[in-house]
């Protein structure tokens, strides 16, 4: 009976030490659907957006500093660019939850945001 207590005590620990398994990323297409002629909020707090337009290039505004750039659509729901302000090149993934709200990944940090939170056209 302890056996059982212990061994049920360790899987539950177990279970609130790992992270929450990621759901399916979108598509280059659904990456395309989601961005493409919207504008997306950027930062924790909204620092920023980007726009994406269909030509392959991006208008994206960081704190009231504004920059042009191209970038592509990769594998596992990506959109990659390369922006001076930041520094270098970088991606942010989507991942799937349900029909109101999707995961944002940059690097390790994953936000759960929602389709609500993306404007047609360009909003800045």
């Amino acid at each position: 009976m302890q056996f059982a207590r212990a061994i049920s005590v360790f899987l539950v620990a177990v279970s609130l030490a790992l992270p929450a398994a990621a759901g399916p990323s979108f598509s280059k297409k659904e990456v395309r659907k989601l961005l493409t002629g919207n504008t997306y909020p950027l930062g924790k707090n909204n620092e920023g957006a980007m726009y994406v337009k269909p030509d392959g290039t991006m208008d994206v505004i960081w704190e009231g500093q504004t920059e042009t750039t191209t970038y592509k659509l990769r594998s596992r729901g990506r959109i990659c660019y390369e922006l001076k302000m930041f520094g270098g090149a970088e991606c942010i993934g989507f991942e799937k939850i349900d029909e109101q709200s999707f995961y944002q990944v940059f690097g390790t940090t994953k936000r759960k945001k929602q389709y609500s939170e993306i404007r047609p056209g360009k909003a800045f």
